[in-house]
This record gives C-alpha cells, structure tokens and sequence, in this order.
C-alpha cells in the first residue's frame, strides 16, 4: 500500500518536472524568470518567499517554472561551506595577506 502510494507519487513529480522542462520559453523571459527569483529570495521574508514563487507560477504565464526555482537553489548558502571561496597560495602572495 505504501510503496503503491509513494511510487504514484514519484511518477506525478517525474511528470511535472518533465512537463517543466519542455516548457518553451523565449531566452528574455527564462532570464527574467531567474532574476526575480533572485530578488524574491534576498528579501528578508522568513520563508514566505516560496509562498511568492508559487503565486508568481499560479497568476503569471510567461515565467519559467524551471529558472524561477533554480534561482532559489543557487542563491542559497550550502552548510558544508562548498560555495566559501578558497584563496590559493599565488593569490595570498599578490595581496599581500599571510596565512592565518
């Protein structure tokens, strides 16, 4: 019963992340879409910001589903400090920082 209901479930996710994907959208509003998702996720709002993505799909038909929910994964800080920029040894020597 469970894994009938959850494979039922994978297979709606897979059907609209596919149907995402083939969205067709001109180049401008696929950018558009990524840059307000951007300015959507900086805003201090606590979390209601997916509340916003989800109004912004429902009330207007030419953003792109798939750059608007991308633009919250690539603004988001990862907690391994992956995204934290590492400074080599050549570039230390240029600006004159010592290793701390």
């Amino acid at each position: 019963m469970l894994r009938e209901r959850l494979s039922e479930y994978r297979r709606g996710v897979r059907s609209e992340l596919e149907a995402i994907s083939t969205e067709d959208h001109p180049p401008r509003d696929i950018a558009a879409s990524f840059a307000l998702g951007v300015f959507i996720t900086a805003l201090p709002t606590l979390g209601a910001g997916l509340l916003v993505f989800v109004l912004i799909v429902a009330l207007l038909e030419r953003v792109s589903k798939l750059a608007l929910f991308a633009s919250v994964g690539s603004s988001t800080p990862s907690r391994s400090g992956a995204s934290t920029p590492r400074v080599s040894r050549w570039e230390r020597s240029c600006s004159g920082r010592s290793r701390a």
